[in-house]
């Protein structure tokens, strides 16, 4: 099933998990990016190529296009030759994810393997540093880039780092990529794999075809992609492995690991064509480590740690529709919580595993909630003490409040004299108890 992402931006990316990130304070005016994970709906109608007859380009126009088959020598693309792993062992739970043998677990995250999405085509598992067994073979997190080597070979793709000073190994087999992040002391410190698709998805020829008679915000055409980003009901970008395109820009980007004939398109153009000598699944094994460092680096800075330590928060933030809050569980039992709606205002932990923060749209038409962390429920303090339809209750600051224990304190926005305090307390089961309210 093909999958549209749903974005309200003037911007798309073509590798669904790899986005710029915002900076921000969540103690006081959180809104920082620690992700870029988007909601998904599928595809209903899509119009396929040849469906399009009456949409060929028109007679006048088509004799300004040159379009010529070429060689990946004249298109400046290697051929990257797959190596042979097919001797080499995988770690079982490794490979049990990677072929979607079982269901991802909560405790392959608490051994340190994180499964992601691929272009919503293929799976992925990032080896974290927690994870204490063999990957392949018998290398482990750790182990030299000597190691490395001595047990799987020369790699056959190889990118520098150097704005934070790593290099990555990556093995391109017949079946899977397999990636290794080795940091300045030439340590692995981190790995990640993915399935080896084929990367063929659509004659380069009738697309470009197709696109000459486009409109600027056109549906996506499945036969050449299966993954787009959408604003106002048109898609701005679609990919799929091997190749990604840009409506807005206006250009086509070709990997060296597409494996179908390639041309070049010369006169009145609509489209730029863009031969990249770089491999799409490593691009995603690279981002998709990179967002993993990103998401350890900013819990670190910016992270608020419950006052017991079992949990962390800190804000996300892609853009006005799509932020929230991220909770990790810091015995890592758990994969990190990612909930929407959130991302404006002071969080601030109640207790151990009560979250306060103020609410924009979790789907509830409320002013603020506390978030019960362990059993993944939303209360409503507001709504209990039936307070929301009192008239000037908007007139009070829910973002920025105070707080005395068993009080929420909440002063006026433009009379800072005026106060409402929500009084509570914390059963022995860690619940909240809503009890009364006082206004000045």
């Amino acid at each position: 099933m093909k999958k549209l992402v749903i974005l309200v931006v003037l911007a798309g990316i073509l590798f669904g998990g790899c986005s710029e990130n915002g900076e921000g304070d969540i103690s006081e005016t959180a809104g920082t990016t620690a992700g870029t994970t988007a909601v998904t709906t599928t595809i209903a109608e899509t119009t396929t190529y040849r469906e399009m007859t009456e949409m060929q380009i028109p007679e006048e126009e088509s004799k300004n296009i040159s379009i010529k088959k070429i060689t990946r020598e004249e298109a400046g693309l290697d051929v990257i030759v797959p190596l042979d792993f097919s001797g080499k062992t995988l770690d079982s739970d490794i490979k049990a994810l990677l072929y979607s043998e079982r269901e991802y677990v909560d405790g392959d995250y608490s051994n340190g393997l994180i499964y992601k999405e691929f272009n919503d085509s293929t799976s992925m598992v990032i080896i974290s540093e927690r994870f204490l067994g063999s990957i392949i073979e018998n290398v482990k997190i750790g182990d030299t880039a000597q190691k490395l080597v001595s047990e799987l070979g020369e790699p056959n793709i190889k990118e520098d780092y150097p704005w934070n000073e790593t290099l990555g190994y990556y093995y391109k087999t017949n079946e899977y990529y397999i990636g290794f992040e080795l940091n300045k002391d030439d340590e692995i410190a981190l790995a990640a794999i993915c399935l080896n698709l084929n990367a063929y998805y659509g004659n380069m020829k009738e697309l470009f075809e197709w696109l000459s008679t486009e409109p600027y915000f056109p549906s996506m055409p499945e036969e050449f992609f299966n993954y787009g980003t959408v604003v106002h009901g048109g898609v701005i970008t679609a990919s799929t492995i091997g190749k990604g395109l840009n409506f807005l820009d206006k250009f086509i980007t070709v990997y060296n690991n597409f494996e179908g004939d390639i041309y070049s398109f010369e006169g009145d153009t609509k489209y730029e064509v863009r031969y990249e000598n770089s491999d799409y699944y490593v691009y995603g094994l690279w981002s998709q480590l990179y967002e993993y460092n990103h998401e350890v680096a900013e819990f670190k800075e910016r992270g608020i740690t419950s006052p017991g330590g079992k949990y962390t928060v800190m804000t996300f933030w892609n853009y006005y529709m799509s932020h929230g809050i991220l909770i990790r569980t810091n015995d890592f039992s758990k994969p990190v919580n990612k909930i929407y709606g959130g991302g404006g205002g002071t969080y601030l932990w109640l207790s151990d595993n009560l979250l306060y923060g103020h609410v924009s749209n979790y789907g509830e038409d409320a002013l603020f909630a506390v978030y019960d962390v362990d059993n993944d429920d939303f209360m409503y303090p507001m709504r209990d003490l039936g307070l929301e339809e009192m008239p000037g209750i908007y007139d009070f600051d829910y973002v920025n409040p105070e707080f005395a224990p068993g009080q929420i304190v909440l002063y006026g926005k433009e009379d800072k004299e005026s106060s409402l305090i929500i009084n509570y307390s914390i059963d022995v089961n860690g619940d909240m108890i809503v009890k009364s309210y006082e206004l000045s």
